[in-house]
């Protein structure tokens, strides 16, 4: 079954599937830090989930050193060698289209989705900047972009944001996650809206499973204005907080992948009996 890990670059939940035999790709319009190149899609994921993947040409390649006889062009995209990586040539049997000046070829038919659309202009943590969010359109483009997803030709899709004005905008979510919830000491409420695919469930029920109340929420640390944030957030300025703060926690990506895996398989199974009786 073929799995679009969307705006993931990261590879975190992508690798949980690849671990359980699933075709599962990461898509984001950055370089992956996972270290799969040939399992990341770097392009709008808008085109990607649509199936729709950038050509390649022949001379679009690049060669390692020590091929002084050009005999192994490499992809420059996922670095395998052109003819075995899943980027399309001109003049294979595909249905092809022209976005911006650029071909692209129709390959993917994708089985499910899992959307981690970014959230800076729709998260509730950044309530003070929306006035002028909206009045210079960021937040209503990033709108679009979450119902673009949402709304994708796709049978199964999961989405993930933090709590913000999603729930206004589109719907209140299925789900409220917490890595806690899956063996992860940390507070993070994490919405999931689900299409087609089961409530995850909590692998980290602790001593009082009602409530939460005996789990490890991780650290708290206070700053010097009073405000209290989880310590994992709580990170100095740099160029990656921002990406470091998104990535997916380990526990709530084994889920996903395990859970969601084990449910499309047997979905699967009952789709292939259903045809066999017709």
């Amino acid at each position: 079954m073929k799995i679009l890990i969307a705006c993931e670059e990261s590879q975190s939940v992508t690798l949980e599937f690849r671990k359980l035999g699933f075709e599962a790709y990461s898509c984001d319009i950055i370089d992956e830090s996972g270290g799969y190149p040939e399992w990341h899609i770097k392009d709008d994921v808008q085109k990607v989930i649509n199936g729709y993947i950038k050509v390649i040409n022949a001379h679009d390649c690049i060669f390692e050193d020590w091929d002084e006889d050009f005999e192994m062009p490499i992809c420059p995209e996922c670095f395998k060698e052109y003819g075995e990586c899943y980027h399309p040539r001109p003049t294979m049997d595909y249905q092809y289209e022209e976005f911006d000046g650029e071909l692209y070829a129709k390959v993917f038919e994708w089985d499910a989705v899992i959307a981690f659309p970014p959230c800076t202009d729709l998260a509730m943590s950044g309530a003070k900047h929306f006035e002028q969010k909206r009045k210079d359109g960021r937040q209503q483009k990033s709108i679009e972009f979450f119902l673009a997803l949402a709304n994708a030709p796709v049978k199964y899709i999961a989405i993930e944001n933090p709590i913000g004005v999603m729930s206004t905008y589109y719907r209140k979510p299925d789900q409220i996650v917490n890595p806690f919830d899956f063996g992860d000491p940390a507070r993070k409420p994490t919405c999931l809206w689900l299409k087609n695919l089961p409530k995850l469930k909590s692998t980290n029920l602790g001593d009082a499973p009602l409530f939460g109340s005996s789990l490890d929420m991780g650290e708290f640390h206070t700053t010097k204005s009073g405000k209290v944030l989880p310590k994992w957030y709580n990170l100095p300025p740099s160029e990656n907080r921002a990406k470091i703060r998104s990535k997916t926690f380990p526990g709530i990506a084994d889920a996903m992948a395990k859970q969601w895996g084990q449910y499309l398989n047997e979905s699967q199974k009952i789709n292939q009996n259903n045809e066999k009786d017709y």
